[in-house]
């Protein structure tokens, strides 16, 4: 809980700090854009006792629609984290998702999207290595904010639909460039 409220923290203190001049999102209006970006991600409840704090990328496509504030498109996000059961091992999370920007001025936004989720959890059984893996429906949402025409930062939390104790629940905080 209190990682989640570190990462909301810096996002408002980014919004409070911005230039009020930029009245909406970097790409004109009516034109497609891409973005690369990369972060820390935060495991937290139930996850964070299966896996300790990692990091990740987020490649992702997208178009401005014309006469609004709003972005739509698609994102790939790569996370890896170390297991806090198994010494040494790792889990690979892939994360694919169609998603909206809406624009509130300033350069702040609101993240919302729907996709997939599926890990890979790595058990060592003496030589040889067992990979589980699982898929699921996930469900994101965010803040972020545009510093500049081309560099952001986001904060969000993904979850998916699993019962108990096979729920993710992630918080990626990405910085990254849009153009």
């Amino acid at each position: 809980m209190r990682k989640v409220i570190l990462v909301g923290s810096l996002i408002a203190s980014i919004a409070a700090a911005s230039p009020a001049t930029a009245q909406s999102l970097p790409p004109d209006p009516g034109t497609w854009w891409t973005s690369i970006g990369g972060g820390v991600t935060f495991p937290v409840g139930s996850t964070g006792d299966k896996l300790k704090t990692g990091f990740h990328g987020a490649l992702a496509v997208g178009y401005q629609l014309p006469d609004t504030k709003i972005e739509i498109g698609l994102e790939g996000m790569y996370l890896r984290a170390d297991n806090k059961l198994e010494g040494g091992h790792h889990s690979n999370v892939f994360v694919a998702t169609a998603h909206a920007h809406w624009g509130f001025g300033g350069g702040l936004y609101l993240a919302t999207g729907v996709g997939l989720l599926r890990d890979e959890y790595r058990t060592p059984l003496q030589d040889i290595e067992i990979v589980n893996t699982r898929a699921s429906f996930a469900v994101e949402g965010g803040l972020g904010i545009d510093v500049g025409k081309h560099v952001f930062l986001e904060g969000r939390v993904i979850q998916t639909f699993r019962k108990a104790p096979n729920r993710y629940t992630l918080v990626p905080v990405t910085i990254g460039l849009r153009f």
